[in-house]
């Protein structure tokens, strides 16, 4: 095999070594290493994988500067957690290279940190859960509960083995070597327990070409008995989810799912929005009677605090398709508002019954919805969103004479306003 000198473009690292005419040596050269640091294979393919994509834009690896790895990151269609995987495996590979004397300097070291914006739990649907158990052959069974149960990754059922299963004080837990290598003793129900003991020896899920079966088979497997959407990733939300409500344990579940760090945790474990809103409610309760609210302090601030409350659940429940519940709450919001004092500014901030009026008309009430924007506008006179409201009341009435009149008020009160209004928008 010949060897050549690598050559430096202007304005790039300097290659310092003699490398082989092999371009990718140094990529095989830095996976030994990394496996000699005791990198799980998932890891070491995962950054190979990045880095070679790399070289089929810059087949010379070790002359790119930092502008050619800013320019490759920034053209690829990725999204934030991708991004930062490849960042990271630049970095490692350009850190090794650096150490081992085949370049002066890292152009990788001056690549910007990823930002990574928090993302919502996705939990499967306990339907979608069920339906999947109940169908699934047995093998596939037991794999949907061991990442709907016990929240383990796909690639951690795959590598399970029956002499992994340990018996401890309360029962049978499972030894899993997650990332990094870190052991961690999941638990087991006594129905996987029993399964898993069942199977006398060897692996769980076995390869007919020895040892275990991949973890993308097995996320095949998986995926085969759920809907669109769903996979063995948000399996390990549902437990995630589950495990919270019922224990409100963040660290507890932590180490269930085997994450380094509890903020990992909570982008898993779906919070519902009544226990946002008790926590609000809670908090709220706090407020001492003495603290007062608005312009010149006529108003305590938890009365307010209670109707910013009601008023919140009311759009709660008329997003949730509860309009009877939405109304109701309304009517309540009003009255509360109708107890505040008069003072300027307003201590709340809109007339609630604006609000009242249009769920009324959006439900098919447009008879009550009339009256409440006429009382509306008894206490905010040429209040332009009640008479909105208002003529859209007399329009579904077809009370064609008393709409044009309000509509000339309307658009006489409403002329200067940014855009147009709907329902909706009140």
């Amino acid at each position: 095999m010949t060897a050549t000198v690598a050559k430096r473009p202007v304005g790039r690292p300097r290659a310092l070594h003699v490398v082989s005419s092999d371009p990718l040596e140094p990529v095989w050269a830095w996976c030994e290493w990394l496996r000699a640091a005791g990198a799980p294979e998932t890891t070491i393919s995962l950054r190979r994988y990045y880095v070679t994509r790399l070289w089929q834009t810059y087949p010379d690896l070790l002359g790119v500067g930092v502008d050619d790895l800013a320019r490759w990151m920034g053209s690829a269609q990725w999204n934030a957690n991708t991004k930062k995987s490849a960042r990271s495996s630049l970095r490692s590979f350009y850190a090794w290279a650096k150490a081992t004397g085949r370049i002066e300097v890292s152009p990788a070291a001056l690549l910007p940190a990823v930002r990574i914006p928090r993302s919502a739990p996705r939990p499967t649907p306990e339907r979608a859960f069920a339906e999947a158990i109940s169908v699934a052959d047995p093998r596939a069974r037991l794999a949907i509960q061991l990442a709907g149960f016990c929240g383990l990754r796909r690639g951690e059922i795959a590598r399970v083995h029956v002499d992994d299963v340990v018996e401890d004080g309360d029962g049978y837990s499972l030894r899993v070597v997650g990332k990094g290598g870190h052991v961690r003793y999941v638990p087991l129900p006594p129905l996987l327990a029993g399964e898993l003991d069942s199977i006398k020896e060897g692996w769980a899920f076995p390869s007919p070409r020895g040892g275990h079966i991949t973890a993308d088979h097995l996320a095949k497997i998986v995926t085969r008995h759920l809907p669109p959407g769903v996979s063995t990733h948000t399996l390990r939300h549902r437990c995630a989810t589950v495990a919270y409500a019922g224990t409100r344990d963040l660290r507890a579940v932590q180490e269930l799912l085997g994450h380094s760090r509890p903020e990992t945790t909570a982008g898993y474990a779906y919070v519902p929005q009544n226990a946002v809103r008790a926590a609000m409610q809670a908090a709220a309760a706090t407020v001492p009677d003495s603290a007062l609210f608005g312009g010149t302090g006529l108003e305590s601030a938890k009365t307010i605090l209670v109707l910013a409350g009601v008023v919140l659940e009311a759009r709660v429940a008329w997003a949730r398709g509860s309009k009877p519940e939405a109304i109701a709450l309304w009517r309540k919001a009003a009255g509360l508002a109708d107890a505040v004092p008069y003072d300027e500014p307003p201590v709340w901030f809109y007339p609630v019954r604006e609000s009242l009026g249009a769920a009324l008309l959006l439900s098919g009430d447009a008879a009550a919805a009339e009256q409440v924007f006429r009382e509306d506008l008894v206490r905010f006179p040429r209040n332009p969103r009640s008479l909105f409201g208002l003529h859209e009341s007399l329009v579904a009435q077809k009370k064609s004479a008393d709409a044009a009149w309000v509509k000339q008020a309307f658009d006489a009160a409403w002329s200067r306003a940014a855009g147009p209004l709907t329902l909706e928008m009140l």
